[in-house]
């Protein structure tokens, strides 16, 4: 389909680029951060409602570099949804000025539009440009507290070690297209399905895959994960664990199904190795954690991990299992960041022992973030159990066996250090006791709102997501 044409189909992107040039002029000493999260969240709204319309059949866009399927349009409600939670959190931050609040939320609106461009991309080129706009905005976002050191070395780590994983997935996509002369997937893999072409094909997508684990935060790609998530502010932290993570499934998604049959056995062992390595490294690390956003990070390792189990099967299910699990831990871990700023008496929770007495200061609060990590452990009736439930048994059905145990065997490692917080919110004595709590606003109770009743409805009612994560595949 040509550009003109293609356009018409591309409104719900044009409204966020629209909406983010719009933004960017709504600062106002007066307002505060009324207006520019007003003005932000409008956009959403108005992109959101635009994703509903159009074929429903798949279209492809701009010469074939994206595609529009269900499967689009599910990412897009995902990441809108994402950015719309980030802004009320950073509506409440105290880490993030009102002078340049205006200008963050620009960033998360232009950084929504690089990230559903990423889960429609279907073309390498697309690809790669989609995961460097990604990316550099990323830069800018981690170390926007620019007068906080760690904020800084945050963006910086994030810079030094995206770049190297960048230029390693660039030479993988030059690879892919010196074998096939092409870089749309259809021609590449009748090149790789070529014996002359199979031990440069297993080395492009090794390199290929090295770009997309950055994004995942999948070991040994991961070591700038706790650094940043850390360093950067809260609301930005948690946007960073949820919403560049789904992208990178999408787009991992995406190259398997497009890409891997050629060469399957290979890939599903790397990806294989790949997954029990993800898995024990982010919950044994996290254990040891005494800093909370830190331990969240590792966290969030670990549940890439059981996200790479969807990806390793190489079937529907495992990628139908892939999305119900995404949307239950975008669900948990968003109000878990949230919960966390709730909590918060002096700006910061870095440290595990901040937490303790939260229960009786903030009950409300603390009671959400102790569901979101029941959740995040899997446990029922939560949308956690449900989204391990589908991906544990999608690895039986195929015979996964060694994969299995080792999900469940991780699954009881990262419990204890759930319930470590837990404990610390419920059983400890607060080094705050007898004094006044301070009062988290409207935006921050929308997002626990929000968040725990996702968690609760799709624990308890799944057959929606269910159904509509089954009809994206076939």
């Amino acid at each position: 389909m040509s550009t003109l044409q293609s356009l018409s189909f591309f409104k719900s992107e044009m409204i966020l680029l629209l909406g983010a040039c719009v933004t960017l002029f709504t600062e106002s000493p007066r307002m505060g951060k009324m207006l520019p999260s007003a003005a932000a969240l409008a956009t959403l709204a108005a992109s959101a409602v635009l994703c509903f319309t159009g074929p429903q059949e798949p279209v492809f866009l701009f010469q074939n570099f994206y595609t529009l399927d269900g499967f689009t349009r599910f990412f897009r409600i995902f990441m809108l949804a994402a950015t719309a939670a980030a802004v009320l959190m950073a509506a409440s931050s105290k880490a993030l000025s009102v002078n340049l609040f205006a200008e963050h939320v620009t960033l998360l609106l232009f950084l929504c539009f690089g990230l559903v461009l990423m889960t429609a991309s279907t073309n390498l080129l697309s690809i790669f440009l989609s995961v460097e706009l990604v990316s550099i905005l990323s830069y800018l976002l981690a170390g926007f507290s620019y007068r906080d050191i760690r904020s800084k070395e945050a963006s910086l780590k994030y810079l030094l070690f995206g770049s190297f994983c960048s230029a390693i997935m660039l030479y993988g996509i030059s690879l892919l297209f010196g074998l096939s002369g092409s870089l749309n997937f259809s021609e590449i893999q009748q090149a790789l399905a070529l014996p002359e072409n199979r031990t440069a094909g297993i080395a492009a997508l090794v390199f290929l895959l090295t770009g997309i684990g950055f994004k995942i935060s999948m070991a040994p790609f991961h070591f700038w994960a706790p650094d940043v998530y850390e360093g950067a502010p809260a609301p930005t932290a948690a946007f960073f664990t949820v919403a560049p993570k789904a992208a990178g499934f999408a787009l991992l998604i995406r190259v398997a199904t497009a890409l891997f049959p050629a060469l399957n056995e290979v890939v599903v062992h790397i990806l294989y190795t790949l997954c029990i390595l993800t898995m024990f490294t982010g919950n044994i690390l996290a254990m040891a954690q005494t800093q909370v956003k830190r331990l969240l990070a590792y966290s969030s390792v670990a549940q890439a991990g059981y996200l790479l189990i969807g990806a390793v099967l190489l079937t529907e299910q495992g990628f139908r299992a892939i999305l119900v699990y995404l949307t239950a831990y975008a669900l948990a871990n968003l109000g878990a960041f949230t919960a966390l700023m709730a909590l918060s008496e002096r700006g910061t929770n870095d440290h595990l022992d901040d937490l303790a007495g939260g229960a009786r200061r903030k009950p409300f609060a603390a009671a959400c973030f102790a569901i979101f990590l029941l959740s995040l452990a899997g446990l029922p009736p939560l949308a956690g159990f449900i989204g391990k439930f589908e991906l544990f048994s999608a690895a039986l059905r195929e015979g996964a066996v060694l994969l299995f145990f080792a999900a469940v065997i991780n699954s009881l490692i990262g419990a204890f250090y759930y319930f470590k917080i837990i404990k610390t919110l419920y059983f400890s004595e607060g080094l705050t006791e007898g004094s006044e709590p301070s009062p988290y606003g409207i935006p921050l109770k929308t997002v626990l709102v929000l968040t725990l009743t996702g968690t609760l409805v799709l624990g308890l009612w799944p057959s929606a997501l269910l159904q509509f994560t089954e009809r994206l595949f076939y």
